[in-house]
């Protein structure tokens, strides 16, 4: 299925994904890191996106794209409050993003090519740790970066409800939530929107938004989309439940009721069972 544009994942089954580190399938769920100490996991769906297309616009040689996908961070059973460093949802000229380094890093990149624009690699990081090195604003907050971890755009996690209200959301709670992420090649406007997952729909307003053109970013032949994940001193679990991706036009709509969402529970259950130990 070499240049597929569009596939849904309603719970994760091994097929059609290239994985690789501690990445790998259980019960449903697609885990990234399985709670090892400066760890990394990748996962990409297996095919090329066929990002050359007669529907881009003379702005942008880049197609436009939706994605969306839950997600959850189990933090170690002794450290509730504290989390490793996140994950991240990729696209990617390569999938074989082997010399990336774990922890702050993420999985996506390394001291050496931090900032090339050779990397060709557009990420949506859900950072949990504090990195100045990266300028991070902060220990829970969402990022678009290009080619670089210091992020071109971020904001603390949260989503706005109809009434303009703002509720923050804590990335590592063990709780599901679901992202969406948005490109209109026509004005190269990139928006990035996440919501507790049982709300099930998108919220009106998204969390970040910027005018940027990936036309420098993306090439227009071969991409891969996947995710990225790592820790550092401290072992989370990081866990997607369900993704859906499309090429000129709008993801799919994931179906909850197909999502492995007891397992996410059952996990969580076994973290808050445990008393808090801060070392």
């Amino acid at each position: 299925s070499a240049g597929d544009s569009e596939f849904t994942f309603n719970g994760f089954f091994g097929n059609d994904l290239t994985m690789d580190g501690e990445a790998a399938v259980s019960e449903g769920l697609l885990r990234l890191t399985s709670g090892q100490n400066h760890s990394k996991g990748h996962v990409f769906y297996t095919y090329p996106l066929n990002f050359t297309s007669a529907d881009v616009p003379t702005s942008s040689s880049a197609p436009s794209f939706s994605t969306t996908f839950v997600f959850a961070i189990i933090p170690h059973p002794q450290y509730h409050d504290m989390s490793s460093h996140g994950l991240a949802f990729v696209l990617s000229s390569t999938k074989e993003l082997f010399s990336a380094l774990p922890g702050q890093f993420l999985g996506l990149l390394n001291g050496w090519n931090n900032g090339n624009s050779s990397n060709h690699l557009l990420a949506i990081e859900l950072d949990t740790i504090l990195n100045m090195d990266f300028n991070d604003i902060d220990d829970n907050h969402i990022g678009i970066d290009v080619n670089s971890l210091n992020s071109v755009a971020s904001a603390s996690a949260g989503y706005y409800t109809s009434d303009g209200e703002f509720h923050n959301l804590t990335l590592f709670s063990t709780k599901p939530m679901q992202v969406w992420v948005d490109y209109d090649s026509k004005h190269t406007m990139l928006n990035v929107t996440i919501a507790p997952y049982f709300l099930s729909t998108k919220p009106s307003r998204p969390l970040l938004s910027i005018t940027y053109n990936l036309s420098s970013v993306l090439p227009t032949t071969t991409v891969y989309a996947g995710f990225s994940s790592s820790t550092g001193r401290l072992n989370c679990k990081h866990y997607v439940l369900g993704w859906s991706f499309k090429l000129n036009g709008e993801a799919a709509a994931l179906n909850y009721s197909a999502l492995s969402l007891k397992a996410i529970q059952e996990l969580a259950q076994q973290v808050e069972a445990r008393p808090h130990s801060f070392k």
